[in-house]
């Protein structure tokens, strides 16, 4: 089995819909249908910047209790999993904590709602490969990075996956080496869009941790799902 990481998504989003996914014992397991919310205000060339993301949210509820309202406006983070079937990707949540926004009942609630914030996440992994390519022109080609990871999935074998890791093109950063291959890094950034050579997911750094080189291991074998779902 690989060695598993982390990876935590923070976001907020509208609920459009619920569904019983399962019941064991006293605990209901509901599937909740939102979105990852992107900045689409950073111009990279080789980032499809959509509006949102399709998200399915996993939660755990005892007995019925604390599940939110349909069409009603939530927070939640939790463990992102990242799965690509047939070049599709699906996104999703197992949610560790939600809370909703008021009730969607209410008179004038989506005026009320707090504005939607772009969707973060912070990962553990490996990197794979690096681009030192950038331009002169701002936050259109910055140097970039494959980070690859593998996350503890209670349904199936680890879910493996690849994000790809923009390093802001700004003061703060200009002295920030690209991490080498193969080593671990721990990252936190905002979900840019999808990174449309690769169909994977892209994040614009805000801050990185090189961590020890001891006991990184290698991903460059697996490059199919079917390889990826081999423990």
């Amino acid at each position: 089995m690989p060695q598993l990481y982390s990876a935590i998504l923070h976001t907020s989003t509208p609920i459009y819909s619920i569904h019983t996914d399962s019941i064991q014992k006293s605990i209901y397991t509901r599937r909740l249908e939102g979105e990852i919310w992107i900045d689409s205000s950073y111009n990279i060339i080789s980032v499809d910047s959509k509006k949102s993301l399709p998200l399915d949210i996993y939660k755990y509820f005892p007995k019925n209790t604390g599940i939110p309202i349909q069409n009603s406006y939530i927070f939640a983070d939790g463990i992102f999993i990242v799965k690509k079937i047939d070049n599709s990707l699906s996104f999703q949540l197992r949610a560790l904590h939600i809370s909703q926004y008021g009730n969607p009942n209410d008179e004038d609630y989506i005026a009320k709602c707090p504005q939607v914030q772009s969707s973060t996440l912070n990962i553990i992994g490996v990197v794979g490969k690096t681009f030192d390519v950038h331009s002169d022109i701002k936050d259109y080609n910055p140097r970039s990075f494959e980070l690859n990871t593998s996350i503890f999935d209670t349904r199936e074998s680890p879910a493996l996956y690849t994000v790809m890791c923009f390093i802001p093109q700004d003061t703060r950063f200009q002295n920030t080496p690209l991490p080498t291959s193969r080593a671990p890094v721990s990252i936190f950034g905002i979900i840019i869009g999808i990174h449309t050579p690769s169909n994977n997911i892209a994040l614009l750094l805000s801050d990185i941790v090189f961590l020890s080189a001891r006991n990184a291991i290698d991903f460059s074998t697996t490059t199919t799902d079917e390889e990826l779902q081999d423990p």
